[in-house]
Order: C-alpha cells, then structure tokens, then sequence
C-alpha cells in the first residue's frame, strides 16, 4: 500500500537479525531504503552480520539503497569506503542526519523537547554533567552535505563522481524525484552549487536563479 501511494519505506533502528532483515528487505522489490546504515542497529560481526550484512547484500545486488551519515563521528571514514566498494552504483545515498546545529558554533541546542550540547562539533544529547561523565549518545549532525561529500573523497577515497552521485542523482531517484532533481538536465528544477578545488561552496543556483 505505502508503496502503490509512492512512499518510499525506509527501514531502520533495528536488532534484527539478518535473516529477517533481509527478508523485509526483499519484499520491497528492490525500492527498500536502509536509514544510516551502522547507526541504530547492532555492530557488524563476523558470526552475527545482521541488519548491516543484510543491507550490504542487498545494495551490492543494486535491490536497496543505504544511507550514510558520513561525518567521521556516526560511522568511520574505513565503513564509508566499504559501503562504496560494496554496494551497487546508485545504491548509496550520502546524507548528514543534521540538526538546528549544522554549521553553527558549539553551544546549547535543542533536538525536539531534549537539550543537545555540541562540542568541537559533535553533538550529543545531554547537559554539562552528563557529557563530561560519559560518552553520551550522539544526537544527529553538524554538517552541511557538501562537508560529508568531501570527506567522503577525502578520507576514504570515494571518487569524486560517486560521491557527487551519492549526494544527488540517487537520492532523487530513491525519492521518486528524479524528474525534477538531482541531475543537471533539460526541465529539471535548476538546483546547482558550484565548489572551488577544495571542494568550497563558491556559488549557489536555486530553480534556476543564482542566490549568491
């Protein structure tokens, strides 16, 4: 029904094992969605692969997308590297899992109704006494997409054409938005930001009118 409606079911924060994981999966027909892969779902073992296993499967069969948040805090820039040597092309979908903090200065934030505090850019829930007592739980991202772009190319060696494609042809795609974005074509909306050789934004073009 979700999907006879065009939504597209995502699937994810999960202690599934691989077995069911998959299964839910496949029954998809190839239109599953995996949220941030390695984040909200046990750690990849060799003896008990789960929900990671069985998104990687899938992706490297070109019958799901994963999604990555990768910022160098939510999963390490060695897992980033593999899930692209793994999966399908256009199977891999760059996101930030950003929140009211992205690209702000450390502080106070809010996530909902809970206190965040951001330090040295990662955020985590909690206040003072919480964080400087105990690692606690990291409450989305401070980046902007183009930073998880770069350090996707940077340090885990992403070419630039797959860490770009990450970032916006398969997204759209798995949105079901790929007739208005995420490629530079006739009829598209016009969405462009242009970076120097550091991979800076210089320029950005919303529906086709420059803003900057």
């Amino acid at each position: 029904r979700l999907r006879a409606a065009g939504v597209t079911v995502a699937l994810g924060h999960s202690d599934a094992s691989y077995a069911v994981f998959r299964r839910a999966l496949r029954a998809l027909d190839g239109q599953a969605l995996v949220t941030h892969l390695g984040n909200g779902m046990p750690p990849f073992h060799h003896r008990a692969v789960g929900p990671v296993g069985a998104s990687l499967t899938e992706a490297a069969a070109g019958r799901a997308a994963v999604e990555v948040i990768g910022d160098g805090m939510h999963v390490d820039d060695g897992f980033v590297a593999l899930v692209f040597a793994t999966a399908a092309p256009d199977s891999v979908v760059l996101v930030t899992d950003a929140m009211e903090a992205a690209g702000m200065p450390d502080g106070d934030y809010e996530l909902g109704s809970q206190r965040v505090q951001v330090r040295a850019g990662v955020a985590r829930l909690g206040a003072d006494e919480q964080v400087d007592a105990a690692p606690a739980s990291i409450a989305g991202g401070t980046c902007h997409l183009v930073e998880v772009v770069a350090r996707a190319v940077r340090e885990a060696g992403v070419p630039l054409v797959d860490a770009v494609r990450a970032a916006s042809q398969t997204p759209a795609r798995v949105l079901r938005l790929a007739g208005e974005r995420g490629a530079l074509l006739p009829g598209r909306l016009g969405d462009l930001l242009v970076v120097d050789e550091e991979l800076r934004p210089v320029r950005i073009m919303r529906h086709g009118e420059w803003l900057t």
